[in-house]
Order: C-alpha cells, then structure tokens, then sequence
C-alpha cells in the first residue's frame, strides 16, 4: 500500500512557491491566509495549512500496492460547520479553484480534501463544488461506520458519473472513532467491500465530546483507556482491511520530545504515519516513521540469512532464531526504505 516515505519536490500554491523543509512563508489566499511548507514523511506528507480556518491535516500516500511519490492533503473543511453558510461556501470555491488550477496530468502531489460530516448536511455542497477537480481523496470525519463510507463513495460514484471521471478514481479516508457508536463498528470495515477505502485514523477529541468526557488523558498523561482502545481498534481493523493505519495527531506542537517518542511508539507497533497539527512537527514525524539505520541492516541481514537457506521456516541469527514473521517485517522494512529513496 503506502511506501514508508515521500520527498516533495518544490511546489507551487495560491503563487507561493514552496521548496525546501526549513521554509517558511505566508500568503493571503482570497482571504485565506496559508503558510507554506515543504513537507518530508513517512507515508504521511503535509503541506499547507489555512490559519483563519483553523485545519489539520491528514496525511499518508495511498494505493493499490503502487508506489506513490508525492502525496498532498489539504484539510481545508475541518471546522467550516463552525464558521457559517457564506464562510463556508467562499473556503469550498477556493479549494475547487486550488485543484482546477492543477489537472491530473500536471500534478506532482495529491491533494485530499477533508470534507464536512455526513450529517452536516453540508457534504453534498462540498462534494459538488470539489470533485470535478479531481482529488485524490476524500478525508471523511464523523463517520459512524462502513455504511457512512459507502454513502460517501456512492455520493463520489455520482458526483464522478456527472464530471465524465471514472468510477472510483477518488478514494477515503475515514475518522473512524469520532462518534460514540464508531468503535463499535471498525471491525466490519474488513467485511465491508469499501473499493474506494484508503486508510484509516482515529480522533480522540470529538469522541471525548460525544461521550461528555472532561477530559480524554488519564493522570500520567496518557491516553485515559476508552482512547487507548479506540487506537488499537483502529489499528487492528486497518491492517485486517489492508489499507493505512494512521494515528491521531501528538496536539502540543511545541513537545518536541513527546511528539519524538510517540510517533516512534506509533511507528513499532505498526502505525503507518500520524495526523499533524502543526507543520514544525515533520521533521521529528518524518524520521520516527522511516526506518533507521539499524532497522534497515537488520531487516537485509535476516533477509540474506533467508536467501542463503532457500525453503527454510526458520534460521538462526547472531544466536537467535528468526522465522518467517521476522521476514516478513524485514522484507517490510525495506520496501519502507526503498520507497522514499525512490522519491528522493
């Protein structure tokens, strides 16, 4: 599915040309005010963020198992259910004329939209004013399930049938824990025959709301339990479903430390790349999800153990016994490696 990391080139939005990770610029966006950023992750890229309204992005690089390049995903839509019918309708035209400015053919990213909830009942308006410009894909939060994707796909299959695209060209990417029925529903995304599903990711705070928490972190600061098992739920389903398990933002951009560390945790225990809040954070994203360089000679070094004993289950190495699990997730690591080498 996802390459382990992605190297933009430089790219230009809204006349603001973006080149390099440590820059940094600002443009009025017909009111819109961006900031600009090259972005560097392992299967997770960012690149711009729309301050007035206040976006987080998603992030990964999605496929049917082909390597994917460049990845692009604005989140304009978060919190346009705030901010007002005109608001609202300005921000979608801004994001239609983003994507019509750049065809298919022309681009070197892929931009994703996250659009607003199906029971906003502004959807259908985002949908309509976005797809004839073709993203890559839909970020869909709230959603309480599989039936709330397959509404969505078959909203995209008409949406697409209308603008002369081919069916299913635009995938999904759900916020699958938001509500409080969601948990409950992640392990039927497996079973439920989603053509256009692309990954899956978690949010804590909108479940918090949903179940009147005050708050969602237990006292050492943590995850309080009920979001500790939505994680693993969201992990587990995504990787049954074989689509991206992607975790939820780290909300402090200024703990560099603590981004440091859980975006490593959430890379061991097999998250593909993380939600962002802030665009400082990936740098420290992009190294904690790509392999080290200790991962990396590790994994070749159980891989040519493997090749030098054709047919075995399992072979000793520097006084251990590996098996073809500890293959697998070697021959995992380099395929990580190799697909952000070949962005570079």
């Amino acid at each position: 599915m996802l390459g382990s990391g992605f190297k933009f080139g430089a790219l230009e939005f809204g006349g603001l040309k973006i080149g390099h990770q440590s820059s940094k610029e600002s443009a009025d966006f017909n009111g819109l005010v961006m900031e600009g950023f090259e972005l560097r992750l392992g299967k997770i890229l960012l690149v711009e963020r729309y301050v007035e309204v206040r976006s987080n992005f998603a992030h990964g690089s999605f496929g049917n198992g082909q390597k994917v390049n460049k990845f692009l995903v604005p989140s304009p839509f978060k919190t346009l259910g705030n901010i007002g019918e005109n608001r609202h309708c300005r921000t979608a035209n801004l994001v239609a004329a983003f994507l019509a400015d750049r065809p298919v053919k022309t681009r070197t990213t892929r931009p994703w939209v996250r659009v607003n909830p199906l029971d906003s009942g502004m959807m259908l308006d985002d949908l309509k004013a976005i797809v004839g410009g073709q993203p890559d894909g839909i970020v869909q939060p709230k959603t309480d399930g599989p039936d709330c994707v397959r509404t969505l796909s078959h909203y995209l299959d008409a949406f697409e049938t209308q603008n002369g695209l081919g069916l299913g060209a635009i995938r999904i990417v759900p916020v699958a824990t938001e509500t409080a029925i969601a948990p409950f529903h992640l392990g039927n995304y497996a079973s439920a025959g989603l053509a256009r599903l692309a990954g899956l990711t978690w949010g804590a705070e909108d479940l918090a709301t949903a179940v009147a928490a005050s708050t969602n972190r237990a006292p050492d600061g943590d995850w309080a339990f009920t979001y500790r098992m939505a994680r693993s739920l969201t992990l587990l389903a995504a990787h049954a479903s074989g689509v991206q398990a992607i975790d939820t933002l780290h909300a402090d951009f200024r703990d560099e430390d603590g981004l440091r560390a859980s975006s490593r945790a959430s890379c061991t225990e097999g998250f593909s790349g993380r939600l962002a809040i802030h665009p400082a954070q990936v740098p420290i994203i992009n190294a904690s999800y790509l392999p080290t360089a200790d991962d990396i000679a590790h994994a070749q070094e159980v891989v040519a153990a493997f090749a030098a004993n054709p047919g075995a289950g399992t072979v000793g190495l520097g006084g251990k016994m590996v098996d073809i699990p500890h293959l697998k997730q070697a021959e995992a690591i380099l395929a990580r490696s190799a697909a952000f080498a070949d962005s570079d």
